[in-house]
């Protein structure tokens, strides 16, 4: 097996030609040097350099397992400036991302079946190489140009279609030299570097998860620190938050996500900030054992996703003063414009009930609003049904559609509402609210 492959090689030659054309082209030169300069500012060359550490770490282990050789030192260095380099550029999703190491062990395992490997290490020869990579670049950028309207969804089918039959005819041609020569297959040392940067990877999990901690702390006490001026304080909620929360990210980020509700100013103060967090993650484990409604109101850690199949995800029900409690959702846009209308869905009540649900349509472009009042409609219906256990009233589809204000007392101290409210704005936008809320105090 030679060191680098036909691909790899004219990979090689049209990034050098490439590079060759930006330097010598005055119009795109700064910009590269520019880039070029950027890649040396400090924070990316530690960044680089604890990587280059950690992976020295890991292939100083491997070879005394006996698990690597010389050999794979091609591999680790693609490995490196691909997956490595790409997922520490990518932390600040990571963090955000609560799946990710459960698609990135998915997506390893069917790495591990070899089908990129295979693909990659049967190529053709070198002039069809040098041939096809220009037009998969040019296909693919044109396939994303395409993607950016509708208008040219046809053009997009088509550039879709070329890409599945270049990928089949790489799959088959693959998979008739892997059966020919089997026996070539498993005598080069092929399978180390099937398994190999899937090793790597694993490896690499726990330096992802600790640096993305380490950012989510630094998120978390640059916030605390623009909230408390107390010197002594800021250094006792610190080591407080490290003793209390250590690797648990997500209770980190969701306390420091509640400090803007509340005044630290003792540590007492910090305490009970801490344990509000911590009664909110045991009232959420005992969510099943409070049923959905009672003469108070709703089970709030069900009826804050009421409306979950209708795209509108609710954070957390969090405290937000001592004895007030709630959720809401991010602004669904229901449009690609900058000042599209938009729905939210707000939770609020006490702990262990939720006492209002409200569904508001923030109408931000009148112009574009009949299709986003459908929509209101439809997910209205489908909050009364869920919250209440009957069928949309007839009254309230009326209501709606005519822009009636409405207000109804039902049995069990329910009320609900509807209102629009006109705002003070030069294209006459204005909002919709639905509210159904128990009012036994």
């Amino acid at each position: 097996m030679q060191f680098f492959s036909t691909r790899e090689i004219a990979f090689l030659i049209w990034g050098a030609i490439s590079l060759f054309w930006v330097f010598i082209n005055p119009k795109i030169r700064p910009s590269a040097i520019n880039v070029i300069r950027s890649f040396f500012a400090r924070p990316i060359l530690l960044s680089f350099a604890v990587i280059i550490s950690y992976v020295i770490i890991i292939i100083f282990i491997l070879k005394n397992l006996g698990l690597f050789e010389n050999s794979q030192l091609k591999d680790t260095f693609i490995w490196t400036i691909s997956v490595a380099a790409a997922s520490l550029v990518n932390i600040n999703s990571i963090s955000n991302d609560k799946n990710y190491f459960k698609d990135a062990i998915i997506k390893n395992l069917i790495a591990l079946i070899g089908i990129e490997f295979i693909l990659s290490y049967y190529t053709f020869n070198l002039i069809f190489e040098l041939l096809i990579i220009p037009i998969a670049v040019l296909i693919g950028g044109m396939q994303a140009i395409a993607e950016t309207d509708n208008k040219y969804s046809l053009i997009k089918t088509n550039f879709n279609r070329v890409v599945v039959v270049f990928g089949l005819v790489a799959f088959f041609h693959a998979i008739y030299k892997l059966i020919t020569g089997f026996d070539e297959f498993i005598s080069s040392g092929a399978l180390k570097s099937i398994y190999y940067p899937v090793l790597l990877t694993f490896l690499y999990f726990p330096f992802i998860f600790f640096v993305s901690l380490y950012i989510e702390y630094q998120h978390s006490f640059r916030r605390i620190k623009f909230s408390l001026r107390n010197t002594s304080l800021l250094r006792y909620t610190k080591i407080k938050a490290l003793l209390d929360f250590n690797f648990r990210k997500k209770q980190l980020k969701r306390w420091s996500n509640s400090l803007g509700h509340f005044t630290l100013e003792t540590k007492e103060d910090v305490i009970a900030s801490f344990q509000r967090i911590k009664n909110a993650i045991k009232s959420e484990k005992k969510a099943n054992q409070i049923t959905l409604i009672s003469s108070d109101g709703w089970n709030p850690y069900i009826a804050k996703d009421f409306l979950k199949d209708n795209g509108l995800i609710s954070g957390y029900y969090s405290p937000c003063s001592d004895d007030e409690w709630y959720s809401c959702t991010p602004y669904l846009k229901l449009g690609d414009e900058f000042n599209s209308n938009n729905l939210a869905y707000y939770t609020d009540g006490k702990r262990k009930t939720a006492k209002i649900l409200k569904l508001v349509l923030n109408v931000n472009n009148p112009d574009e609003a009949e299709d986003d009042i459908e929509l209101f409609l439809f997910t209205t219906e489908n909050l009364y049904t869920k919250a209440l256990k009957h069928d949309f009233p007839d009254q309230y589809k009326r209501a709606i559609l005519t822009e009636h204000n409405l207000q109804e007392s039902l049995e069990d101290n329910i009320v609900v509402s509807f209102i629009k409210n006109k705002w003070q704005s030069i294209n006459g936008g204005y909002e919709y609210k639905f509210i159904i809320e128990n009012t036994v105090t």
